[in-house]
């Protein structure tokens, strides 16, 4: 069986060597040849960071927002994560929606205080206007809360959480991202 094979790609070679030429054959096995070593490379490498990806030195941050598609998709990568026994560090909500500062009804206090203060055609409008502001951002607020909570019931238990609030303006310098500094872990984890 394997005899016979040698001999016929023994033959294919000869016929190839007339047809192309003995220095084209050449190169191509020399090709092949250095094909074949940069092959090996690349599979030694592959398996050195497979290894280094499941290292207990390498943690994954999934990096997400509380809106849903986003959501999905970390929730994917977690799963892929767990399926690949790669190391996971926790979540990093972005643009969450943070619950007003004040109540609704130290808001209503404010307004009745202010009252006086303000002109009389105005005083309905604006009493609305900031009641509908502050009931609109609650809403937003606790959908956000929710949609943290489902990540965080996702993760293993005891996953690090860090929640970054929607900034007023895209960052999109350093300042910007060094402006999130409160928000982000103040260590590296270590392993020891």
């Amino acid at each position: 069986g394997w005899r016979a094979l040698e001999f016929g790609s023994e033959a294919v070679a000869r016929v190839l060597k007339r047809l192309i030429g003995r220095t084209v054959i050449g190169e191509i096995a020399e090709f092949f040849d250095a094909f074949r070593a940069l092959s090996d490379r690349m599979r030694d490498r592959s398996v050195e960071v497979r290894a280094l990806l499941r290292s207990p030195q390498t943690r994954f941050l999934l990096v997400t927002s509380p809106a849903h598609t986003a959501r999905s998709e970390a929730l994917f990568f977690l799963d892929v994560l767990q399926e690949e026994q790669m190391p996971f560090g926790g979540f990093l909500i972005n643009r969450a929606i943070p619950a007003p500062v004040h109540p609704a009804s130290a808001l209503a206090n404010d307004l009745e205080a202010a009252r006086d203060h303000l002109p009389t055609e105005q005083r309905e409008k604006l009493q609305e206007a900031l009641t509908a502001a502050h009931r609109h951002r609650s809403e937003r607020a606790a959908v956000h809360q929710a949609a943290i909570g489902e990540l965080q019931a996702a993760g293993p238990e005891g996953a690090a959480c860090w929640v970054i609030p929607e900034q007023p303006d895209d960052l999109h310098d350093l300042a910007g991202l060094i402006s999130l500094a409160p928000y982000l872990p103040a260590t590296v984890w270590r392993t020891d």
